[in-house]
């Protein structure tokens, strides 16, 4: 399959910029005749590769669209600067051989959208490096953004800027950016001493006119919220620190003398807005934008919904070849039982199951065009990527009979309903009871689809059958938040930390607990 790599062109319009170019090599001015009184930064971090939500939130946050309505809005009232802090291409820092191909076809989409965005500065993170060196490399050729990292090694080949002043209002702003090497693994030999750079580049920045007493200086650091607070107190003269990599979500920033440190939640689902004002005298302002889905409508016509969904259509097709590829592995071995094994004897249950969302998890996906996304998959089925499960959507479900057919009917059925958590218990046993007899007609041995009874419990693959089957006290709070994370339930966890608030956890799930079998 021929993928296709670059789109259209789109940009903001050029009025809404308020650039102008003095010295490439130093510093720019910014809004020289508009007389805006702020200078709004937006950033975000830790973004993991994501486009767009996978849609089984009931209020979806995140996605490129509705980031791009956000910055249209406040790019029409004054100056905006967009920048990211890293761990923005890609899922984790190693990309495994059978999905090579679809995350970096996705690595080079994010790296186009981030362009068209107008992001400003860019730091790479330790999951950025994924495919090493080279990739980078390659795109901080290519982009329309800088790529901003002032403790990056002579020898390394990515281009790159240690620093950059923006002349604003009567003020310069210095902008600079450090990576703790010791967070990037075997990538670490390419950065030299954070503390040491962020003093040398301080000189240069002085050579070139710039005066910390009367400027603001902005750090841009991958290091941890810890790493931050020390780089606080050592350099006391830096305004504003902007970080990454531990994803603290910080409602406020945290204060160290007169330096402030902000970070916001990952993929998108939050993001950071700091108002610089003009005058050097007046207080800057912060605050954290919720990526509602309604902001993509703030941009009319939005032309990332267009890019979107090209993009999804083109991932899914490559996900769709890769796993097909790894299904040969997983067809001679023992599959594990699925809810239909379990019906005859828990038929209570099975009724029970059916009411919930949990049921019918899988259709939400498929509806997403997310079906074969690696990403999700896992927390919409069982035993996805194990010799007794299934490997994608090819061999999801086991039949002798024709498996095109079978999603043709499928696509029929279901194409059209509205979100599972919105729809009744008497809706969603409907839809589930079609599924049952979708089954029935092509014979389906194995269905691996939806979050279904072994998901949840701990059971021998012969039970009730298996000789010597001891009686597992199943943890299910340790199960329940592999799926349920802070950003995909934001509602069980304490604020501003990981915590899981044991009150709403036990709610939630005495609703998906079934009834006891007699």
């Amino acid at each position: 399959m021929k993928t296709l790599l670059l789109l259209t062109l789109f940009t903001l319009s050029s009025c809404m910029q308020f650039i102008e170019m003095t010295d490439d090599t130093a510093s720019e001015a910014i809004d020289v005749k508009s007389g805006a009184k702020h200078l709004n930064i937006v950033f975000s971090h830790n973004i993991n590769a994501e486009t767009h939500p996978c849609g089984c939130r009931n209020f979806p946050l995140g996605g490129l669209p509705q980031v791009a309505g956000k910055l249209y809005e406040l790019k029409k009232k004054e100056p905006t600067i967009y920048i990211d802090t890293g761990d923005t291409f890609f899922m984790s820092v190693t990309v495994p051989d059978s999905l090579k191909e679809s995350q970096t076809f996705s690595a080079i989409k994010l790296n186009e959208a981030m362009s068209k965005l107008g992001m400003k500065f860019f730091l790479p993170g330790d999951q950025d490096f994924a495919l090493g060196q080279s990739f980078l490399e390659r795109i901080s050729k290519s982009s329309h953004y800088t790529f901003l990292i002032s403790n990056l090694k002579k020898d390394s080949k990515i281009k790159h800027r240690k620093f950059k002043i923006l002349k604003f209002g009567n003020q310069k702003i210095l902008f600079l950016a450090i990576a703790n090497p010791d967070l990037y693994g075997k990538s670490s030999k390419y950065f030299s001493s954070a503390t040491k750079a962020i003093t040398d580049t301080m000189k240069e920045a002085q050579k070139k006119g710039f005066d910390p007493k009367q400027g603001k200086v902005i750090l841009l650091s991958h290091s941890g919220i810890d790493y931050d607070k020390a780089i606080a107190r050592d350099f006391p003269f830096i305004d504003w620190i902007i970080g990454s990599h531990t994803q603290s979500f910080l409602r406020s920033p945290v204060e160290i003398g007169k330096t402030k440190i902000v970070q916001v939640l990952s993929r998108n689902h939050y993001l950071g807005h700091i108002k610089i004002a003009a005058n050097k005298k007046a207080k800057d302002k912060y605050e954290i934008v919720e990526t509602r889905d309604e902001l993509k409508d703030l941009w009319k016509d939005n032309p990332f919904m267009a890019w979107l969904d090209q993009y999804k259509k083109d991932l899914e097709a490559i996900q769709q070849k890769e796993q097909t590829k790894l299904s040969e592995s997983f067809a001679a071995s023992k599959s594990a039982p699925t809810y239909a094994s379990c019906v005859e004897c828990h038929e209570d249950q099975t009724n029970f199951w059916q009411k919930t969302p949990h049921s019918l998890a899988f259709i939400t996906l498929h509806n997403a065009k997310a079906s074969y996304n690696p990403k999700c998959v896992g927390c919409h089925s069982l035993h996805y990527n194990e010799t007794s499960g299934f490997s994608s959507k090819t061999n999801i479900i086991k039949t002798d009979k024709d498996h095109a057919k079978y999603w043709q009917d499928f696509e029929k059925l279901f194409s059209k309903t509205k979100s599972i958590r919105q729809l009744s218990k008497k809706q969603r046993m409907d839809l589930s009871n079609k599924w049952v007899k979708l089954d029935e007609k092509y014979e389906i041995t194995h269905n691996f689809a939806n979050v279904q009874c072994l998901n949840c419990h701990d059971k021998d693959f012969d039970h009730p059958f298996a000789l010597n089957e001891k009686k597992v006290k199943t943890n299910y709070q340790a199960k329940c938040i592999e799926c349920h994370t802070k950003d995909q339930s934001p509602q069980w966890y304490e604020k501003e930390s990981l915590k899981i608030n044991k009150a709403i956890f036990n709610k939630k799930l005495k609703e998906v607990s079934c009834p006891k079998h007699e």
